[in-house]
Parts: structure tokens; sequence; C-alpha cells
């Protein structure tokens, strides 16, 4: 077949990948009630077909670009067209979605198995992996902010998916109305490049130039904000933990948040020196901060809420650094790893209702500290969790470790570029990934080691094996130091040994330093009151401190709570996670 034939092939491929999982969702409208089980069967065959095609374009395009466009509408006498552009990277980024969703739906069909609007629940699914596979081919703007705004949409049904619980209601306005705040910002760049440019084309972009591409970039990156969860614009991620636990690993593994900084990739070009300054200023403070939030949670769901928002963080950050393609590495590997670890706590928490329904006990089952010895029930799910929990950890022969060193290399040259004070930000690069296996490694430890506690008496068996699948097979692509297939040592992956010693160090000193605090870092009121006499920092920022009108405060990243919260009853404000509903056994409460 020759080249023009070859083309026309992928080009088929790619729109049948495209828009299977709209099928799927409109699908799923056409059914009856009646038939409603073939609903999950029926998707998640779809999307296996997507995923294959998908990996193939990923393998087909190696090194080449494809671009279709299709005419759309006339603006201003000129036309207006749908580009879309398939290259390696926007193949391998197709792969990843179609992949990761894939997974979800598999899994969704045994954890959502009995619930009462399964055909909503895989209807969104499919439209949301529809518009996140349309940004990742788009290769015009204009068609990006179409598919971005679908994506939000989609997101927040699936959120608020139980409208019974006034908690995923209110968590999937958060994320509605937040994203919205960042979407002025993107719709203020389109206006821009549109009177300075005449086109949204993303290629005639990259050949064009003036001032005006630093305000454009600039309210470009206020919708990166918003959907990649970074300062001020990062609240509504850990609220979103509110619903079902397959679309928390959907929408904060390969999706949604991963939209912003595949963004950032797209149109790096844009961002001029003081710009770049910017973004790599708010991603490593966004990081940082994200990484002591999950310090100080105790929701299983919470704690990999936050360590996403680091993640993100250290993505924006090498983005900012001049390397974005260490950034893609990075949400690469992230994707897979945090889905993994995502839907292992799913399984935790699907295992333990069940146990809880045969021994009648209640509590928290997202709490980590009414867990602990799961390792010898689950196992499992432990050698699962464990492999994708080094992988964010950033330990050797995982991914992880390749990824966050080229972010670390990556700081390391903008601080060489930079003089003395651009060391800071190498600095707070050792410092998040000390961080990292301080938080990865405490979720362990309270969760699989440890005494038992609540769970002591209960008999907590594994979760069915349409459950088990999805996170079985992705720890397999956190493991060995090779990606897509190209294998190849530390040394040749030409990281340099400095961000590599230094990782290494904070891993070294990460990794004995919780079994030594554990159980004395938050409990302490004398090291309350020790940081509540000192002069050095605010009242507002100390964990638990008491102020004068009788209220808690808490760090300023962790479990505050919105004056709306607080007018909740208890029983509701408890009830954030998915321990207030039963999925696998329908909508029978806990409690």
């Amino acid at each position: 077949m020759n080249a023009a034939g070859n083309f026309f092939t992928l080009e088929i491929i790619a729109l049948f990948v495209l828009l299977l999982p709209l099928v799927s969702a409109m699908l799923t409208l056409l059914i009856s009630d009646h038939y409603a089980w073939i609903v999950s069967i029926l998707a998640t065959l779809l999307l296996l077909v997507s995923a294959l095609g998908a990996a193939y374009l990923a393998w087909a395009v190696e090194g080449g670009t494809l671009t279709a466009s299709f005419p759309w509408f006339t603006l201003g006498g000129q036309s207006l067209r749908i580009t879309l552009t398939l290259n390696e990277v926007s193949g391998l980024m197709m792969a990843t979605v179609a992949g990761v969703s894939f997974l979800v739906h598999l899994y969704s069909s045994g954890y959502m198995a009995s619930d009462d609007n399964v055909k909503g629940y895989f209807g969104m699914l499919g439209f949301f992996t529809f518009a996140m596979l349309g940004i990742v081919i788009s290769g015009n703007l204009l068609v990006t902010f179409v598919c971005w705004e679908w994506v939000g949409f989609a997101s927040y049904r699936l959120i608020s998916h139980w409208k019974d619980r006034p908690g995923a209601a209110a968590a999937g306005k958060k994320a509605f109305i937040i994203n919205r705040i960042g979407d002025l910002g993107f719709v203020v760049a389109l206006m821009i490049i549109w009177v300075n440019a005449g086109t949204f084309d993303i290629a005639s972009l990259a050949q064009s130039g003036g001032a005006w591409q630093g305000y454009a970039a600039l309210c470009i990156f206020a919708g990166v904000a918003g959907k990649s969860a970074q300062l001020p614009l990062f609240t509504w991620l850990p609220d979103a933990m509110a619903g079902p636990t397959p679309v928390s690993a959907l929408i904060h593994a390969a999706t949604m948040v991963a939209a912003g900084v595949y963004l950032l990739f797209q149109l790096h070009f844009l961002f001029g020196p003081a710009g770049l300054t910017l973004v790599l200023i708010v991603g490593l403070m966004t990081s940082l901060g994200g990484a002591l939030a999950a310090l100080h949670q105790y929701d299983i769901k919470k704690i990999l809420a936050y360590s996403t928002i680091s993640q993100l963080g250290l993505m924006v950050a090498a983005a900012g650094a001049g390397a974005p393609s260490a950034a893609m590495l990075h949400l690469f590997t992230h994707a897979f790893f945090k889905a993994c670890l995502f839907l292992g706590a799913g399984s935790i928490i699907h295992a333990l209702h069940q146990a809880q329904q045969q021994s009648h006990t209640h509590f928290d089952v997202q709490d980590i500290r009414q867990l602990g010895g799961l390792r010898r029930k689950l196992p499992l799910t432990f050698v699962a969790f464990v492999i994708s929990g080094c992988a964010l950890a950033g330990l050797p022969f995982t991914s992880g470790f390749l990824s966050k060193d080229a972010i670390l290399a990556s700081l390391l040259a903008w601080a060489q570029q930079h003089g003395n004070i651009g060391y800071a930000a190498l600095i707070a690069g050792f410092v998040i990934s000390f961080l990292s296996v301080l938080y990865t490694f405490r979720l362990v430890w309270h969760v699989f080691f440890g005494s038992e506690k609540a769970t002591a008496s209960m008999d907590v068996q594994e979760p069915p094996l349409v459950m088990r699948l999805p996170w079985r097979c992705l720890p397999r692509r956190r493991c060995g130091s090779h990606f897509r297939g190209i294998r190849f040592t530390f040394q040749q992956a030409g990281l340099p040994s400095i961000p590599i010693t230094g990782c290494l160090s904070a891993q070294c000193f990460g990794l004995p330093l919780h079994p030594y605090s554990h159980g004395r870092r938050c409990e302490s009121s004398r090291w309350r009151q020790q940081l509540a006499d000192s002069k050095f920092l605010p009242r507002q920022f100390i964990p638990g401190h008491c102020s004068k009108t009788g209220s808690t405060t808490c760090f300023p990243y962790g479990e505050s709570r919105s004056r709306v919260d607080r007018r909740l009853p208890a029983r509701t404000r408890a009830g954030a996670g998915d321990h207030r509903t039963h999925c696998g056994l329908g909508r029978s409460r806990a409690g």
C-alpha cells in the first residue's frame, strides 16, 4: 500500500477511534430500561475496539503527521474548518486516554452493576471519552475549546452522579463553576488570537509572532489552571472524590486533569521567558502545597486526589522550565499508575462494604486510621497497590523514576541558566520528591501494614474478577526501565547524575521516616501549642488550632470546610466519599 493509501487508512481508523465512544453514549440512550444489563457490556466492547484502534495509531503514525480538515462554518467572511491532527504525541495520548477509559469501563461493569442509573453513567463515560479524544486530536483551538467545554459538562454529570447525596451534587457544581472561571481566560485568549492572527489553526499560529502572544499565553494558562487544578483554582479536585471511584480514576488519571498539561505542550510556543517563569512558579507552589496537603489527609481517596494535584504541579513546572516533553512523559506514566491506585482504592472500599454488610458493623471505610493489616486479606490488591505506589514515589526500576528525574533534570538546566536563585526551583523539586515518598508510603502503611483495627473481625474478600482485571493489567506498565518498547538503562536515558542522586537521597530519607513518626505528627497537642505560641507561623495555618471564636482552623490545603459544608448535617459531611453508598450492591446505605 502506498503512503497516500496508508494515510487514508489511518484517517479512517482515527475517526473510528474518536467516534466509537460517542456511538456508545448514544446507544445507551436507545436501549430500553428492561435491557439495561446489556449497557455495560456494549459500552465496554465498543471502548475495547476504540482502545485497540488507538494503540494501532500510536504505533503506525510514529515519526509522521496526519492532518484531516472538514468545512465547519464561515465567520467574518473567513471559512472555519475542523482540523484533526495526528502525530506521535497525539497518537500516544489517544492510546492512553482510550486505554484507561476502557479499563474504567470494564471496572465499572462490576462496581456499578446494581446502580439505579447505569444507563446515564455509561452514557456520560462514553461522551466524556469522546470529548477528551477530541481535545487530543484537534488541530484547531476553537474545536479544542468546544471539546474542552464538553469535558467540563460530562465531568459535572459524572461527579454528581448520585444526585440524592448533597455532597456529590455540591462537588459537581463546584467543579463546574471553578472550571468556568478558568475558561473565561480561554475565551479571552481566543479573542486575542482571532483579532491578531485571524486563525485558530495551531500549526499556523506556530509560524506567527507578535507581542500579543504573551497576553494570549497568560489567558490560556488561566484555563489550564482551572482544568489541571493549579493555584488558585485547585479546590474542586479534592471535593470531586464524592463521585464514584471509577470516575475519579478516569478524571484524575489520564483525561480531564491531563487536558491542561497537554494544551500547554501544544501551545508552548506562545509563552515567552516571563510567561514560562510564571508557569514554573505556579507549578512548583501547587506541587508543594498538594504534597503537604496529602500528608494531612486521612481519607484514602483525598490522599490520592492531593497527590494528583502535586504531580500535575510537577508537570506544569516542567513545562515552565522549558521541557514540555518531560511534562508529557510524566503525564503518560502518571496516567497508568494513578488509575491503578484509584481502582485499587475502589476495590478496598468495595470489599469493606461487602464485609460490613455481612458483619453488621459500621465505620468509615475510607478513613485509613480505621484500616490496617489488609495485605493478608487482600493480597492481590496489595501487590498492585504497592507497585503503583512505588511508581508514584519514583522508586528505581519504575516508570515514575524516569519521568520524575526527567523533570528534575529540566529544573537543573533551568537553574544553571538563571544563577543561584534558580537553584531554589531545583531544591523545591527535591523536597517534592521527598514528600511524595512520604505520603505514598504513609498511605500504604496505614492500609496494608500495622495492626488490624476495625477490620480485625471482618471477613474481607477480594473483589470479583471483572474488577481485578484492570488493576492487574496496569502495574505491568509501571515496572521496568522501558517506555514504548524501547529498553534502555538509566545512564542511556541521558539523565544527569545530580537529579538522580537527589531523588534517590529523598527516597532513602523518606522511606524510614514515616514508621518513625507514625502516630505522632498531627495528634500532638503539644506540637500544635508550640506552633501557636511561636511568632513565625500565622495561627490560621496551624492544623487543628482553635481560635478565640471556637472555630477550628486547618492547613489551607487540608480539611478546611466551606460555609456550605458547615451548614450540612454532620451525617452528610461524614459521607463525602463512596462509604455512603455500596455501589456493588445498589444504593443501600452503610449507616
